[in-house]
């Protein structure tokens, strides 16, 4: 039996981000940017009465959020982080918890060990500040100006720290920026909440990065974009499929020099992405070197692309292994990830096969059958080879093509637009695979009336 390492993938994307954190969009409506923050009250530990009015003549960063609430709790981490870094006598942190329960809420905040004002506002969603701020959706923040003016709402994750980077300092002029950056992200925000179709969310995220290549929604955009399977230009990313060009990929080599699989043309490539954590990967690494060495005059070399997230592990395990096959590593998560998305794996160990001219002629090989793969392509008779990719070539178009056919299912539920793409695959399947098992399996899964129209 063959047993796979789970490849871990790090796609930070805006789908992730909401089906996770909430959506701060909702809970903005009635409390427009440019007015007085309603004086809510709300207590501390003791059951004293504070209000908003309390921190006059300060800024104030205000996170209301709930113990029950996973998004508010991966949160609190960020702010507690941005709030030492930056604390100064010019701005405040003020947590106001909605929790039914204050045991619960001092239990929580005794866990994270907070240093930032926390205080609690009972009744959750019917509580005196959810319902001042019209909350309908946690967390919700707010940036809140020494006049006690709204200045900014919906900031999340990196922009936590940016914010309180403002307010601690004596320079306000960058204010005016940040606020126009945050309300062009809420509108791509709003766009994926409501339902605007993928075109449209994927423009707006393009658009985005142009206007913001380094800004603070930057990563969440561009691997939000990957994720849907678009270059952060919002052009398409290459998928790999036999028989065409392997997409590029750019890698480091262990002294930091930069290299793309272009550079490898006119060699049979051997390209094996693995990491450290992969068992399978390290024990395979002893054959691969005699793979490496025995074929390397034959005109074929073995391209490992490590996926680890530090590359000092990385290093480590070359040294360990003792690797001698050409070695590089995806220097970030983004590059791991759209490395997986347009080579359409989940799992390690992995080999695709990658001609002279560039073209992807194999994928998923099994590690018992390299040795008989390169001897076939750089020895072999024209017959052999015909033969060879005859074998092999014909059972990997069907499954990356059924491949296809379980992503599209998975993306389904989001719009119609996505629907249409899983039925058009399914029925390109069934039409070239009749016979095959998972033929039988799409017909049953396919919506009715498209089964039916089928038949």
């Amino acid at each position: 039996m063959m047993f796979f390492c789970k490849l871990r993938i790090t796609i930070v994307g805006i789908a992730m981000f909401f089906a996770s954190v909430g959506s701060t969009l909702a809970a903005d409506v009635g409390t427009d940017i440019g007015n007085m923050a309603p004086d809510v009250e709300f207590f501390d530990a003791e059951g004293n009465a504070q209000h908003l009015s309390d921190f006059k003549n300060k800024w104030v960063f205000l996170d209301i959020w709930s113990s029950n609430c996973p998004p508010c709790l991966d949160e609190i981490p960020s702010i507690q982080e941005a709030y030492e870094k930056h604390k100064n006598d010019k701005f405040e942190v003020v947590g106001v918890n909605i929790d039914p329960s204050k045991t619960q809420w001092q239990g929580t905040v005794k866990r994270f060990g907070t240093t930032y004002k926390q205080f609690y506002s009972p009744g959750t969603f019917a509580s005196p500040i959810a319902r001042a701020f019209e909350v309908r959706a946690i967390p919700s923040t707010w940036m809140i100006d020494p006049a006690g003016r709204i200045v900014c709402k919906g900031v999340r994750g990196q922009a936590v720290e940016a914010a309180l980077k403002l307010m601690a300092s004596d320079d306000y002029s960058k204010i005016d920026g940040f606020v126009a950056e945050n309300r062009v992200w809420n509108n791509v925000t709003e766009l994926y909440m409501t339902g605007g179709g993928q075109e449209a969310i994927v423009g707006a995220l393009a658009a985005y990065m142009t206007d913001y290549p380094e800004g603070m929604y930057s990563e969440m955009a561009r691997g939000t974009l990957i994720s849907m399977g678009y270059d952060e230009t919002g052009a398409k990313l290459t998928r790999a499929e036999i028989g065409k060009p392997a997409p590029e990929i750019s890698v480091i080599d262990k002294e930091g020099k930069k290299h793309s699989l272009k550079e490898f043309r006119g060699k049979w490539v051997l390209l094996k992405p693995w990491a450290s954590w992969c068992p399978l990967c390290l024990q395979a690494i002893p054959a691969i070197n005699e793979l490496d060495k025995k074929y390397s005059e034959h005109g074929a070399m073995v391209l490992g692309v490590n996926m680890d997230e530090e590359k000092d592990v990385w290093l480590a395990s070359l040294k360990k292994h003792k690797s001698t096959y050409t070695e590089t590593w995806l220097a970030d998560s983004l590059s791991r990830d759209k490395l997986t998305i347009q080579y359409g794996f989940n799992m390690l160990p992995i080999t695709f096969l990658i001609d002279p001219d560039g073209k992807l002629v194999a994928r998923e090989l099994k590690e018992e059958d390299l040795d008989t793969a390169l001897k076939t392509v750089t020895q072999g008779t024209d017959q052999e080879r015909e033969e060879f990719f005859a074998a092999v070539v014909a059972p990997a178009e069907q499954k990356e093509l059924y491949n296809k056919v379980v992503q599209a299912f998975g993306q389904m539920q989001t719009n119609e637009e996505a629907k249409a793409e899983f039925v058009r695959l399914a029925k390109e399947f069934i039409q070239k695979y009749p016979d095959s098992d998972e033929a039988l399996i799409l017909q049953d899964v396919l919506p009715r009336e498209d089964n039916n129209e089928e038949k």
